[in-house]
């Protein structure tokens, strides 16, 4: 926490860059949307909270969450200089004492956060009942909406199939662990679904019981690759071991009563009820989802363009066009984020990576009759035409992001009579995204990455390519006959084998 608020703190005053970009002025603005601002639920279309002036003391806090209880700390002092971490960490642990001392005294939070797991509409209708209750919830509402950014003390650690907080994990790094940690990071303990979170909040940093870390990442502020710069800057830095405080079992003076307070909320049986009724409408959606992390550790990114020549996106993504077929036996529209960061405002665009030329190249894999030298013939074709799309969208020359606002701005008159072209069954079709991708950054520093397929038939996979290691973040449902995880990521690891040996058998001029 305390290197974010510094990295916070640097880019304001242009102490710092990120390397991912030569213009530093596009993460500069998008870094911003990521502290002291929150998604706020309306009927139908949600907004976000406006953003505060940067002295009241709300705007100089984080956010807390233990036990389900919510707190504010102030890490910015009145004279906008960031509080040492020795004082942070006396803060930090004054809280989980009062926590504890809370849960002793036979006091439970009403889990008011895991409304903001539940379905919009929902969650707008709860929120704007739960504001009427009392004045008091408006402060603390208003509190963690301005606060920078929130963190999750997790009185647990996650084991599949456990029903408690045990402690029992798999080995570290293995993909069993990595897996226990990816499941937490998304959905809070499976066996209290939506608990200790308030996902909203574009940035959460999350600690479980045995002290792994991660982050749950709100998309609607800003693109994944902008907090995972920040994330990335806060573990690499060097730890100051002084800068801490001595063990607190030997000395009494190392908690602070203040710079933090509680948030308090005023409920009502409805209220409390319909926290129930959120977590089981989460559960089954929980439950449901299949994700792993695939460590491909047979080579990197350096092979790929060092020893193959070849662009590793578009080498990964072919790899994608060959898993799915070889899975399903028919092609699938496949989407994969570009950044358009050369516009001032903008965000993505949409990379198509399923072409004629993927396709042409896909079934000449499949076909042994097909030589090597023409399925690497093939192969180029195709990498030479996503790196041409990669291009395209990047300069703002895609299609989808136009005609998603084309769509998104007719009224509601407008839907009730719509345009041939969005009745148009190979438009809907080329729209259904059950191969939904995106590279996320090399993230060194990360064990994996992840998020949820759009599609009930469908994959999501994020992808980290390093040097010698690319991690995939793979996720489909369970209750999908036609997709497996472990399935896809199997044939996968296949598929990424098989294309180098096409690429060593027939090496070609660097493309």
């Amino acid at each position: 926490m305390h290197r974010s608020l510094e990295f916070k703190r640097r880019l304001e005053r242009q102490e710092i860059y990120p390397n991912t970009t030569k213009n530093g002025l596009w993460f500069q603005r998008t870094i911003g949307l990521n502290f002291n601002i929150s998604r706020i639920p309306l009927k139908g279309c949600d907004m976000f909270s406006s953003l505060p002036s940067p002295t009241p003391p709300s705007a100089r806090a984080i956010l807390l969450h233990i036990h389900n209880w919510q707190y504010t700390i102030e890490v910015i002092n009145s004279s906008s200089q960031t509080i040492p971490v020795g004082i942070l960490e006396q803060r930090l642990l004054s809280i989980v004492e009062d926590a504890s001392r809370r849960l002793n005294s036979g006091e439970r939070a009403v889990p008011v956060g895991v409304l903001t797991a539940d379905e919009r509409d929902c969650w707008a209708e709860n929120q704007e009942y739960l504001l009427s209750l009392s004045p008091l919830n408006g402060t603390s509402f208003q509190a963690i909406n301005h606060s920078i950014l929130a963190l999750s003390l997790d009185p647990w650690t996650y084991v599949p199939g456990s029903s408690s907080g045990s402690t029992s994990l798999p080995l570290p790094n293995t993909p069993q662990e990595v897996d226990a940690h990816l499941h937490n990071l998304r959905s809070s303990h499976s066996s209290h679904p939506g608990h200790n979170r308030w996902f909203d909040k574009p940035y959460t940093l999350i600690v479980e019981s045995n002290g792994r870390a991660g982050a749950n990442g709100e998309h609607s502020p800003c693109d994944a690759l902008v907090p995972s710069i920040m994330g990335e800057y806060s573990v690499v830095q060097e730890m100051d071991i002084d800068a801490f405080q001595p063990d607190p079992s030997t000395d009494s003076s190392w908690t602070e009563t203040t710079g933090w307070q509680r948030l308090e909320w005023v409920t009502d049986e409805h209220i409390k009820s319909e926290c129930i009724a959120a977590e089981e409408r989460i559960r089954p959606i929980v439950q449901d989802s299949d994700d792993h992390v695939l460590w491909f550790d047979a080579y990197g990114t350096d092979v790929i363009k060092q020893e193959l020549g070849i662009s590793p996106d578009a080498y990964i993504q072919m790899a994608f066009q060959l898993a799915w077929y070889r899975t399903q036996g028919e092609f699938t529209a496949t989407y994969e984020t570009v950044l358009t960061r050369i516009f001032h405002h903008a965000r993505t665009e949409t990379i198509r990576t399923y072409s004629k030329e993927s396709r042409a190249w896909v079934l000449a894999m499949m076909d042994n009759s097909i030589s090597t030298a023409t399925k690497r013939e093939l192969l180029d074709s195709a990498i030479q035409a996503h790196s041409g799309f990669t291009r395209a969208a990047a300069t703002g020359k895609g299609v989808d992001r136009h005609l998603l606002g084309l769509r998104c701005m007719m009224t509601a008159e407008e839907l009730a009579e719509i345009p041939d072209l969005f009745r148009d069954e190979l438009f809907m079709r080329s729209q259904t995204w059950k191969l939904s991708t995106s590279n996320l950054s090399p993230g060194d520093q990360f064990r994996g990455t992840g998020f949820g397929t759009p599609e009930h038939d469908g994959y999501g996979i994020s992808y980290l390519p390093g040097r010698d290691l690319i991690m995939f973040g793979i996720e489909s449902k369970h209750s999908c006959p036609s997709t497996s995880t472990q399935v896809f990521s199997d044939v996968l690891t296949q598929s990424l084998l098989d294309l180098r040996e096409l690429c060593s058998f027939h090496p070609k001029a660097h493309l």
